[in-house]
């Protein structure tokens, strides 16, 4: 008995702590290279375009790279099918290209500041990637019908419309990433994500584990994630609200040294109509990384899977580490109408 209570600390350290702090470092370091490339690289465009060109296509490649990753693990699980499974991701990572405006203000960007607004280039511009999205999830649907025998439509429709939905909230949060490292505080708002999702995950696990069950009886979605308990989602809102204020403000110090006014705490102090969209945000965003994670927990319920891949022990696959995240920086989109 005593052995197996030794070996929990160290399992737990092994399988779920370790996988994600070196996760959150390998995501963090991806925002740094991009970063570079569609910002801090920007005055090579002038002095050595060859470099400049250069850095950006190293980028654009570790970004692809990372759509192929996801955009497989999502349509592996869908179709159940590698092949096909292969094909749609590569039919999927044209999301991040055919949209004009996108791929010429945001892939092709050489400007130091873009001036219209995220939506102008995710939501009412990009009529060709929409498109796109809607011939992706026909060949779903054909995919589908080919490869189950006799399927129920009533079951083909609702995983086809979950598909469309899964697919969009990927592409929209690929974009958003790309978008945020051509502004000038982006590099703050994505970290600012990644630390909301993560704490929030590490403090839903933690106070699961710590006081799951003692105040709350009842679990919190017992049919689509049985194991999420009340306290733990309390812990981990509290968490990913502790981890926001001393981030963005120890940010802002550092800001203030460089003469940065647009970052977030400058924002905030500034109480007008961006002030308060951040702040309602700020409380809201943890529950969109809570929604993100039981959405795609009913997802792979759905699908009958219990990891979108095992490429990422004791986590699954890159798709179930940003789920959560995802939903962060798509609520993030929808508040950036305000701004």
């Amino acid at each position: 008995m005593n052995q197996i209570q030794t070996n929990k600390p160290k399992k737990l350290m092994s399988q779920r702590v370790i996988p994600a702090g070196i996760l959150t470092i390998f995501l963090v370091v991806l925002c740094v290279i991009v970063r570079y490339s569609f910002y801090w690289s920007l005055p090579l465009y002038n002095s050595n375009i060859t470099l400049f060109w250069a850095i950006r296509v190293i980028a654009i490649l570790l970004v692809t790279v990372l759509a192929f990753w996801l955009f497989y693990e999502l349509n592996n699980s869908y179709l159940s099918h590698k092949i096909f499974a292969t094909i749609q991701s590569f039919f999927s990572l044209g999301l991040l290209f055919v949209g004009l405006p996108f791929f010429a203000q945001v892939i092709t960007n050489t400007d130091t500041e873009l001036k219209n607004s995220v939506f102008t280039y995710l939501i009412w511009s990009d009529w060709q990637s929409h498109l796109l999205l809607f011939v992706l999830v026909v060949i779903y649907f054909i995919f589908r019908t080919l490869i189950v025998k006799d399927i129920a439509i009533k079951e083909l429709l609702i995983k086809t419309l979950s598909y469309f939905l899964s697919l969009l909230f990927l592409d929209i949060f690929l974009k958003v990433f790309l978008y945020l490292n051509t502004i000038e505080s982006g590099i703050e708002f994505i970290v600012w994500f990644i630390l909301i999702a993560t704490f929030y995950d590490m403090g839903g696990f933690f106070g699961g584990w710590l006081f799951g069950g003692k105040v709350f009886a009842k679990k919190m979605a017992p049919i689509i994630s049985p194991k999420k308990t009340w306290e733990g989602a309390l812990v981990g809102y509290i968490s990913s609200l502790i981890i926001s204020f001393i981030f963005i403000y120890s940010y802002y110090a550092a800001a203030k040294s460089y003469q940065i006014s647009s970052d977030i705490g400058s924002l905030i102090n500034n109480l007008g109509t961006n002030g308060a969209a951040i702040i309602a945000f700020l409380t809201i965003a943890p529950i969109l990384a809570l929604v993100g994670d039981l959405y795609f927990s009913l997802i792979k319920r759905q699908l009958g899977v219990k990891d979108f891949s095992n490429i990422l022990k004791g986590h699954g696959g890159l798709l179930d580490r940003v789920d959560s995240v995802s939903f962060v920086f798509f609520g993030w989109s929808l508040f950036a109408l305000i701004l």
